[in-house]
């Protein structure tokens, strides 16, 4: 593994335990399902990212970018359908519906060579190439991030009760943050070689992290109670990525001659490590 795939990586495993935390209270409201989602599309797209810094498979890799596309396209309706569960702004359903609709339409175009051309090799590794049906992808998603910035900041300003108003501030930096990052990304989709800003999108989900710890924004006060919970997340974490890795050093043995195991049981660990360290200034 090399020094490249250490943002995507880590941005992969935060987002993984944040999806677990979400998963976990989801039963309580349909907005940690919502942000769950969300962190779990956002865990395939920085796997995805890390992947392609570590296969050599030219048809390896636009197969997985492919696959990953997939699941992105959905993005498009959650963010906004996860902005109108946290400001209550209901009449904007209509548009979630349409947004959804739209998805499940793209998901065959998503397969298509005129979506994803090719990739290209850069310093870093590969990265897919846009074509022209992606463009559809990355309109309507731009506007689905707008539109949910615009409602957040609509509802900070209206919000009187000071607790909402500061989970509103906090979703509003660190999802409008990661979706801003993100979004550079299609620079080098379009062949221009720098290196991804996206793949550093954990650290404005880890200030999610913290302000979770802290100001409890999620209202996951089993979370700031139970240390029982950090240690189930971390073993759930390290057994998801071991087997991972497991399954890629079967499958691409070839293509990739570090040990994944040992690099994801580590930064595993730093993961970890990190978010229990933000959770530390709650004190």
């Amino acid at each position: 593994m090399n020094i490249y795939s250490i943002p995507p990586l880590l941005s992969t495993i935060i987002l993984f335990i944040l999806f677990l935390m979400g998963i976990f209270k989801a039963r309580k409201a349909s907005l940690n399902l919502f942000f769950a989602l969300i962190c779990l599309i956002g865990c395939f797209l920085n796997l995805d990212k890390t992947l392609l810094t570590l296969i050599e498979n030219e048809t390896v890799v636009i197969r997985i970018s492919r696959i990953d596309h997939l699941f992105l396209i959905f993005i498009i309706p959650l963010y906004l359908h996860f902005t109108i569960a946290v400001t209550g702004y209901k009449r904007w359903m209509t548009l979630v519906k349409i947004f959804y609709v739209i998805a499940i339409f793209l998901i065959p175009y998503t397969q298509h060579p005129l979506y994803l051309t090719h990739v290209k090799r850069y310093f870093f590794g590969f990265f897919a190439i846009a074509g022209p049906l992606f463009n559809l992808f990355g309109l309507l998603n731009t506007i689905s991030v707008a539109l949910s910035i615009y409602l957040l900041i609509k509802n900070l300003k209206e919000e009187k009760v000071s607790i909402k108003k500061t989970r509103v501030k906090y979703i509003l930096l660190s999802f409008g943050l990661a979706a801003f990052v993100n979004h550079f990304d299609v620079v080098i989709m379009k062949g221009y070689e720098i290196y991804p800003i996206g793949n550093f999108v954990f650290i404005p989900m880890s200030l999610l992290g913290y302000a979770i710890y802290k100001h409890d924004v999620m209202e996951w006060k089993i979370f700031l109670n139970r240390g029982v919970v950090f240690f189930t997340l971390l073993l759930m974490a390290i057994g998801t990525f071991i087997g991972l890795a497991v399954l890629l050093k079967s499958f691409f043995f070839e293509t990739i001659s570090v040990d994944l195991i040992y690099q994801d049981l580590c930064i595993t660990f730093d993961s970890l490590y990190y978010l229990l360290f933000l959770s530390s200034f709650s004190t």
